[in-house]
């Protein structure tokens, strides 16, 4: 019987159509237990390993991107690519990053949390790369350790114990092994502001730039899932002082996200936090009250309602400390207290949406 033989062409699809399949994976449906994720793969919602009974172990071994925050109990190893677009909080569990893999965030890094006042154990061990776009809290109970390189674009709150080979000062916005180089831009502040009509104005400021070509404005309107450019504006090269800069967005829209991408002439490039722009809320709706306000310590909110689409909590200079979905309101008071605890004073925006009414509530800590 003589053999078939069919088309190369028939090969080569099959070969596209697998690699294809190969390359991508489904995550990791339950985090109590061992994981081991490849590919890539994209989880919705905020994720929480570990269940500090079982002590499992996720090992991230492809690139894995939680649109959420990502709440640490036991242990997560990185050996390939980690994204969280939103907060990375660090509980009596260990991140390991190993040299071959790196993390890169949009929130706030709370290592060692304290929740309701009961502090807990965080460890982070970073042989690689950990980008954090928000502020960095190594909290009383936290420990810093590692070979790699960190760089924090908000403040860095050293608080525990940093162990770090290197430069083991953070505070400058990198530490690690690889921070001899200058960083392109410094970060001042990015934010949103309501233009005029539907219109959104993003703003931002540069403490110093180093060989600073310009800036590229994104915008996402599907949770960012995916960015699209809609403007350019021009940069001042290098400079010592403070820049100032802005872009209108004409279209603007409600609940949209803006991030802004900064390129140096040799092409090379850094990412600023995201934005998020919820949109004017409703004239004369009330979903809830957040009292006292002004505060010190813990605050209470008081609802009607059982539940919130969305909520988010941002700093007066735009950055998101946190935003999550589908909670209740004692859910919601509670990660305002968490989250307030650990912050400077200052002026905060809390944004809160649900049964398609919106309300934006300003808080000041003292």
């Amino acid at each position: 019987m003589k053999a078939l033989l069919l088309p190369l062409s028939f090969y080569l699809a099959l070969m596209v159509e697998f690699t294809t399949q190969s390359a991508w994976a489904a995550c990791p449906a339950n985090y109590s237990t061992n994981q081991t994720q490849t590919g890539s793969c994209t989880v919705t919602g905020n994720v929480t390993q570990g269940n500090i009974i079982s002590d499992p172990t996720l090992t991230v071994n492809g690139t894995m991107t939680i649109n959420g925050d990502l709440i640490i109990n036991d242990h997560i190893v990185v050996n390939g690519d980690l994204i969280v677009n939103g907060n990375i909080i660090v509980n009596t569990g260990t991140l390991t990053v190993n040299s071959t893999g790196s993390v890169t965030m949009t929130g706030t890094f709370y290592n060692g949390a304290t929740i309701v006042l009961i502090p807990t154990t965080g460890w982070l061990t970073n042989d690689g790369d950990v980008a954090v776009g928000g502020d960095f809290y190594n909290n009383p109970l936290g420990s810093v350790a590692g070979n790699g390189t960190m760089s924090v674009t908000g403040t860095y709150y050293e608080n525990g114990t940093n162990l770090m080979s290197g430069d083991s000062d953070c505070a400058d916005g990198c530490c690690g092994t690889g921070c001899s180089s200058p960083l392109p831009v410094e970060w001042l502040y990015t934010k949103v502001e309501k233009g005029d009509g539907r219109s959104v104005e993003v703003k931002w400021a540069t403490a110093s730039e180093v060989n600073n070509e310009g800036f590229t404005i994104e915008k996402s309107c599907d949770n960012t899932q995916t960015f699209k450019e809609i403007g350019t504006v021009k940069g001042n090269g290098n400079t010592e002082s403070i820049s100032n800069y802005s872009f209108v967005d004409l279209a603007g829209g409600a609940n949209v996200y803006f991030r802004i991408t900064q390129t140096d002439f040799d092409g090379t490039q850094s990412i600023s936090p995201v934005m998020h722009h919820l949109g004017n809320p409703e004239p004369g709706t009330t979903l809830a009250t957040v009292y006292p306000n002004p505060f010190k310590g813990h605050v209470s909110l008081d609802s009607e309602h059982s539940s919130f689409d969305s909520i988010s909590l941002t700093s007066s200079d735009g950055q998101v400390v946190f935003q999550t979905a589908n909670q209740t309101s004692s859910v919601v008071e509670d990660y305002l207290n968490m989250h307030l605890e650990n912050n400077r004073s200052g002026v905060y925006f809390l944004h809160m949406k649900s049964s398609g009414s919106q309300q934006t509530i300003r808080l000041m800590k003292n």
